[in-house]
């Protein structure tokens, strides 16, 4: 059963999205990176992120369900 303390650390992990962006930013304008290798970069953030945002979700129901928040 997860907690609330759970939930607490999944949302921080999320937050890592904008740290994530900021360096493929930087690789876009520092790398002559290529359309592909972008569009990698940004699929692969996606995927990530997707997954994330889905543990944290369910997390969040397990809490509301079990009054832990």
């Amino acid at each position: 059963m997860k907690t609330r303390f759970d939930l607490e650390q999944e949302i921080l992990h999320c937050w890592n999205v904008v740290n994530d962006v900021e360096l493929i930013n930087e690789a876009i304008l520092e790398r002559d990176l290529s359309k592909d290798e972008i569009v990698n970069l940004l699929t692969g953030i996606h995927s990530l992120y997707q997954l994330k945002f889905e543990t944290l979700f369910e997390t969040f129901e397990d809490c509301c369900k079990n009054k832990t928040i």
